[in-house]
């Protein structure tokens, strides 16, 4: 009886091992750390790569922000055949064709790149630097290591039915000085980087400015002021048509009544228009 008593007191003193201590949860949770980065490394270095094309507008932000284009020294570097890497050294970014023009003391860029992405396969979407690829969405590349942020107007596989075609516009600058006047020249040009004419100055019509007064009974009579001039130009114009609408450096709509910005070699012209027509 002693005996067991005593057996029964010393096994009642024995440590009761649990069925996980925290040294098995932390041996547990360093193995899962080494086989789950394993298994992303041999992913990441012998999963196929997904690449699609685009086609880009570089901005200050997104599109409905209004933000003006990226000044020219973000945008000089970027060149047909500039390329951003990943950590691999394997392309995220390949730039295809590039078509720059001036906007005051910034650039409009338009690009066609090439983007490596990952593809939802369920959902039928990409993905670019954890950013979603669509249409009127941003994405930020750096390609020469210049950071862009860059509006998506459009993706391969998305037809989009846009055309260029030219347009005659009269346009009229009210209240100019003779100097300002002699430097609107018929023949002026804009151009873009490649020398592609935009818009070209076909006619030019030059009046003394007009304005109202009145007479000592008060009775209202238009003067002309030889001080000032009322130019009349009438300029052909190269634009994007889509839905029966037209767009002038990617972004201007061309309707009559509408303002308008033209950076011509000797002046730049903000400027309502008067008339559209086809040429």
């Amino acid at each position: 009886m002693i005996q067991w008593e005593a057996h029964e007191h010393m096994s009642n003193r024995l440590p009761q091992r649990k069925f996980f201590t925290k040294l098995d949860l932390f041996v547990l949770l360093i193995a899962l750390s080494v086989i789950t980065g394993v298994v992303l490394t041999i992913k990441l270095v012998f999963q196929k790569d997904t690449y699609i094309t685009v086609d880009l507008i570089a901005s200050g932000g997104e599109w409905w922000w209004g933000t003006p284009p990226p000044y020219y020294w973000n945008t000089d570097p970027l060149k047909k055949g500039a390329i951003e890497y990943d950590v691999l050294r394997k392309p995220l970014v390949e730039i295809l064709e590039v078509t720059k023009f001036d906007n005051d003391v910034r650039k409009v860029v338009w690009m066609k790149a090439r983007i490596k992405v990952l593809k939802n396969i369920r959902a039928n979407s990409y993905t670019f630097k954890q950013q979603s690829v669509a249409i009127g969405k941003t994405i930020i590349i750096a390609p020469n290591n210049i950071s862009i942020v860059a509006n998506v107007v459009g993706i391969e596989g998305i037809e989009q039915e846009n055309r260029k075609e030219t347009r005659i516009i009269t346009v009229k600058k009210y209240k100019m000085r003779q100097w300002e006047a002699d430097l609107l020249e018929v023949g002026d040009v804009m151009k873009d980087d490649k020398g592609e004419i935009l818009a070209e100055v076909l006619e030019k019509k030059v009046e003394p400015t007009e304005f109202v007064t009145t007479t000592w009974l008060g009775e209202p009579l238009l003067k002309r002021d030889p001080l000032w001039k009322d130019v009349t130009l009438k300029l052909r114009i190269l634009v994007t048509v889509q839905d029966n609408s037209d767009y002038f450096n990617f972004y201007q709509f061309i309707q009559a009544g509408e303002a308008i910005h033209i950076q011509l070699s000797k002046y730049i012209l903000d400027i309502q228009i008067l008339r559209v027509e086809s040429e």
